[in-house]
């Protein structure tokens, strides 16, 4: 089922083109399935002039797909190693949702998990990290490149409606236009994904260089965790755009925080010495500790004040007991000071 928007740019065929100008038309050329095809006047040599069947959405939204693009190849390399991630991946699925968003819908494509972001985090991963922060996102749900789940549509600037043009040369405005964008402007998913990132302190998406530092600083355990992180982001920074229901927002946010408490937590254990390695080292045992605190006062913890005396201390040092007679930790009945009165500490 059409809307009534695509309806007005979608004959049922050549004929019906002609008559409302539409700039889509239902056509089925010899050996092939019925397609939708764009709308293109050809004049004759006679003179006067007939439509035709020119380029298929398909084709359209075929070479528009960032797997397949001629101009970019960097961002087409990309795109072709994150479908590599993919479960089940089909191009003309791919090709097809393109182009309706983009010629059909007058909205712009915008990936869920960012193509140039994705792939920067990845590659700066540790094999495992990605391995195991890939597969967290597919089994959440997610997809990669140009996976047709991974294009969502968002209503791009007003002044730069994308979509065919009538053959007079207007533009077709989506009646349901919100009047703003909602992708690479102010207040789009774009921004609010930077706004996300800057909230809980992570790096900006847009800054390339910083993001894969910051990725290279980490620990693979850290990495996968920064993985899971940055999907949630994504989709967090979509739902708040489009005003998604609040039960989906929620479940977002609760995924995002138990991803960013692995990422912390895990940065505070590797900020944390191991006990064998500092807290036995620095520390005496309870019983060493002990009998150094009834040499000192002369008492146990557990002893009044009035019972407090001088004694000979005997300590088990592991080769013999070591003795230190009484009186050797005090001076006179003096304390370090010499003055008999408790000293400032």
């Amino acid at each position: 089922m059409y809307s009534e928007y695509v309806k007005r740019l979608i004959a049922q065929n050549l004929g019906e083109a002609q008559l409302t100008g539409a700039a889509w038309a239902k056509h089925k050329k010899q050996g092939q399935p019925e397609q939708i095809y764009r709308v293109r006047y050809e004049p004759q040599i006679g003179g006067g002039g007939q439509l035709v069947a020119a380029d298929s959405l398909r084709s359209y939204g075929m070479r528009n797909l960032a797997s397949k693009q001629r101009g970019n190849n960097d961002r087409r390399n990309a795109a072709q190693a994150l479908l590599d991630l993919n479960v089940n991946y089909d191009e003309n699925k791919a090709a097809d949702k393109y182009a309706r968003i983009n010629q059909l819908q007058g909205k712009e494509v915008h990936h869920l998990t960012e193509i140039d972001t994705f792939i920067r985090a990845l590659r700066n991963a540790a094999p495992e990290a990605q391995i195991k922060g890939a597969a967290a996102l597919l089994d959440d749900g997610f997809t990669f490149g140009d996976h047709p789940r991974n294009q969502i549509a968002l209503f791009g600037d007003p002044a730069n409606v994308p979509g065919a043009r009538s053959r007079s040369g207007e533009r077709n405005l989506p009646l349901n236009h919100p009047g703003k964008g909602e992708h690479q402007t102010d207040g789009g998913v774009h921004q609010r994904v930077d706004e996300i990132h800057n909230l809980y302190n992570l790096p900006n998406t847009n800054e390339m260089e910083s993001l894969e530092r910051y990725m290279s600083s980490l620990t693979p355990d850290q990495q996968e965790s920064f993985i899971k992180v940055l999907g949630q982001t994504h989709r967090k920074g979509i739902q708040d755009v489009k005003n998604i229901g609040e039960s989906a927002q929620k479940r977002t946010t609760l995924k995002l925080e138990n991803a960013l408490s692995d990422l912390y937590m895990s940065k505070l254990r590797a900020l944390t010495p191991k006990k064998d390695e500092t807290m036995d080292k620095r520390f005496a045992d309870d019983s060493v500790l002990g009998a150094y605190r009834q040499a000192l006062t002369g008492s146990t913890r557990a002893d009044s004040p009035g019972a407090n005396r001088d004694r000979a201390l005997v300590i088990d040092s592991g080769g013999g007991d070591v003795t230190i007679e009484e009186g050797v930790l005090r001076s006179n009945g003096k304390n370090g000071n010499g003055n008999g009165k408790n000293g400032k500490h």
